[in-house]
């Protein structure tokens, strides 16, 4: 694949450690199980929820072909300001009205999270409009950040967060919801909804779900079964992502 032998050679230029992937996930405020438990025969099961299913905000995560994880980066929605909330010193908040990544808060994150990681040198992210708006180009051209887009409709299998980080860690942030709604005393609102938890409670959550994927070697080879860096072709049988090793049988 063109896209992957030209990462690879311009990937030779920079030490691991100073090639970044970035991506934005969203998070949200009810957190349900993917399956429910019931006695057989049950027509109908309820699933206890806040009523918050909708509800959600941004997590950036970014990593290091190197095995390093940079700082998260959260954006609350539907916020004039970021709460009141203690966050471990790793942590940036933002807020913003749509909850999502525009050119501004590209550029608040690039100053927070990849400047002062030693001036990341080559920066792999997805092709989302806020990435690329000329002022962004600009922010990069003068950080000496030289961005890689992944072609469009490809980050599932190019994409190393996409492919091996963001879900790992989205599941452990199902279960500590879990956990809290089993755990914790409720409260309910007036209209008769169980109160969602509160940001401090949020960020506690995720703040586990991300160290419980903080591990050097996972995370390299998050960048590995992405075709990235020339390996050998027992690397490439063994740890190639299912998706990937389907297209590059398919353009053979």
């Amino acid at each position: 694949m063109e896209y992957l032998n030209n990462l690879n050679i311009e990937s030779s230029k920079y030490p691991k450690e100073l090639i970044l992937n970035m991506d934005e996930t969203p998070f949200y405020l009810d957190m349900t199980m993917n399956k429910t438990i019931d006695k057989i025969g049950s027509k109908t099961v309820d699933i206890v929820t806040t009523g918050n299913e909708k509800s959600r905000f941004t997590v950036v995560l970014t990593i290091t072909a190197g095995g390093q994880f940079l700082a998260p980066y959260i954006i609350f929605r539907r916020l004039k300001k970021v709460p009141k909330v203690t966050a471990p010193d790793n942590f940036h908040l933002n807020a913003s009205y749509s909850g999502t990544m525009d050119q501004y808060i590209m550029i608040d994150y690039i100053d927070k999270v990849i400047k002062p990681y030693l001036n990341g040198r080559e920066a792999i992210l997805d092709q989302f409009k806020s990435h690329y708006t000329p002022m962004v180009e600009s922010k990069f051209i003068n950080e000496k950040i030289k961005p890689i887009y992944i072609p469009p409709s490809l980050t599932s299998s190019l994409q190393p967060l996409d492919v091996s980080v963001n879900a790992p860690i989205k599941t452990y942030f199902r279960n500590e919801w879990s956990n809290w709604m089993d755990e914790s005393v409720p409260i309910f609102t007036a209209g008769g909804n169980r109160k969602k938890p509160s940001y401090q409670q949020l960020i506690n959550m995720l703040e586990n779900a991300v160290n419980c994927r903080n591990k050097p070697d996972l995370i390299k080879k998050a960048f590995t079964c992405c075709g990235y860096f020339d390996n050998s072709i027992q690397d490439y049988l063994l740890h190639l992502n299912p998706r990937l090793k389907q297209l590059l049988f398919l353009h053979c």
